[in-house]
């Protein structure tokens, strides 16, 4: 009988964006909760569930985190026949091991894309794929339905693989608590637009260590074409206790010092944004912030909550122009009702104080005697089409944005499916940030 014999000498090892790609993707959070619901439901299914020991969620995670993606050049067997060779044959995918001088098991996956698209290698050899899992991890991880080659198929936007295994009923199950990588992807990564709504708008103190949304452009109208705002993760470093003008802007303006991917940079408090669970969307789909909580409920009435705006305001107009412009964009974001949902009816209020304060301001009128029980909302309605949030704005600060507009940074190819990977760079624009490399 013929046997089949890897030709170890013929391998040559190389990584290019595909194999960086692949291997990346194996131990996102994404995948490896994919992988442990598949084989909690596979498991599920067998006629003799009873007599099985409990899943071994950890050795899943564990075994394919461990697991070594090798991108080579060719895959070479040698046809072996008793002690003779008799021929040659290449694969596009293998799964061997081999003993390290450790006398550890390693696992391997040797990876040949030659000219092929990524998405159709991984169709092409979702089963030795699927195979090197259950090995890897001694038989824990089993896929008895083929669910492995519908994960694979969100290779490019593992955010929805989620919402695919929702859609073949397939149990949910989070890990995020167990997996060795991070639940963000590395600092300076931009953040998909499709995750802007779990950024929290209100101004919050940040704590060292604690992962955050850096604004690097607000988003801006041109030629009536909406144009998102562009944010990248970074981690907070360090908090620097500085002197505040005022007590009512101390969380505001306080100086952080952030981790934005190759270098640390000092930003205001402004400029950052909290990731929470809250959005308008309802959706079963297991995101990588299930451990992250809600923003917290603010209950206070409405004559309070004018009282802290417009004091917040009259702080704000003491700052240089830069900084007073973001103060008031901040505002205008938080008690948007697009950001308010549930809230929709009291944050159009607070919304149009807000634009009747700063017009008055913009004016040079006397605002002190503005508060609850004098305030008529404004007859204007809050469009969908100026500003950043949609809020139509007096006309000095709406020139102030037709003016960021015209140095605005283009960023309408971030729709493009193909840039959806929350691990990988979105972006192609050079605004002195480094993109994130695949590594």
């Amino acid at each position: 009988m013929i046997s089949k014999e890897l030709n170890a000498e013929s391998l040559t090892v190389r990584f290019d964006e595909k194999g960086r790609l692949f291997r990346d993707f194996i131990v996102t959070p994404q995948f490896l909760e994919a992988a442990v619901r598949i084989a909690v439901h596979c498991r599920g299914r067998r006629a003799y569930q009873a007599k099985e020991t409990e899943i071994n969620v950890d050795k899943i995670i564990t075994s394919i985190e461990k697991l070594q993606i090798m991108q080579v050049d060719m895959v070479q067997l040698k046809l072996v026949f008793g002690s003779n060779i008799v021929g040659y044959s290449e694969e596009l995918c293998y799964y061997y091991t081999k003993t390290d001088i450790e006398n550890e098991t390693e696992h391997i996956l040797l990876c040949c894309f030659k000219d092929m698209k990524i998405t159709k290698w991984v169709a092409k050899n979702s089963r030795t794929i699927s195979r090197a899992l259950q090995s890897c991890s001694n038989n824990e991880f089993i896929d008895t339905e083929g669910l492995l080659f519908v994960v694979l198929d969100h290779l490019k936007n593992p955010d929805e693989i989620s919402k695919a295994l929702d859609k073949e009923d397939i149990s949910q199950y989070s890990i995020s608590h167990r997996c060795r990588t991070s639940i963000f992807p590395p600092a300076g990564t931009y953040v998909h637009p499709d995750w802007h709504c779990y950024l929290d708008n209100s101004f919050s103190n940040f704590e060292v260590g604690e992962y955050v949304a850096l604004l690097l452009n607000e988003e801006t109208v041109e030629n009536d074409t909406f144009i998102p705002a562009l944010y990248i993760y970074a981690i907070i470093v360090q908090k620097f206790e500085e002197a505040s003008l005022s007590s009512m802007l101390n969380s505001t303006l306080c100086m952080y010092e952030v981790d934005v991917g190759e270098r640390k940079e000092r930003k205001r408090a402004y400029d950052l944004y909290k990731f929470n669970r809250s959005t308008q969307e309802s959706s079963t789909e297991l995101a990588p912030f299930l451990n992250i909580a809600d923003s917290p409920k603010d209950d206070r009435n409405l004559d309070d909550i004018l009282k802290e705006v417009k004091e917040m305001l009259k702080a704000a107009w003491t700052l240089p122009e830069d900084e007073r412009r973001k103060v008031v964009r901040r505002l205008y974001k938080k008690w948007h009702p697009d950001k308010n949902i549930g809230n929709e009816d009291f944050a159009k209020k607070v919304c149009q104080f807000l634009q009747q304060i700063v017009f008055k301001m913009e004016s040079g009128h006397d605002i002190d005697s503005e508060s609850s029980s004098t305030f008529e909302p404004s007859k204007v309605q809050i469009s969908t089409h100026t500003f950043e949030l949609g809020i139509e704005m007096p006309d000095t600060i709406q020139t102030e944005i037709n003016e960021d507009a015209a140095d605005a940074v283009d960023v309408q190819d971030i729709q493009d499916d193909n840039h959806k990977n929350l691990y990988h760079p979105i972006m192609n624009q050079d605004n002195g940030y480094d993109r994130q490399k695949f590594t």
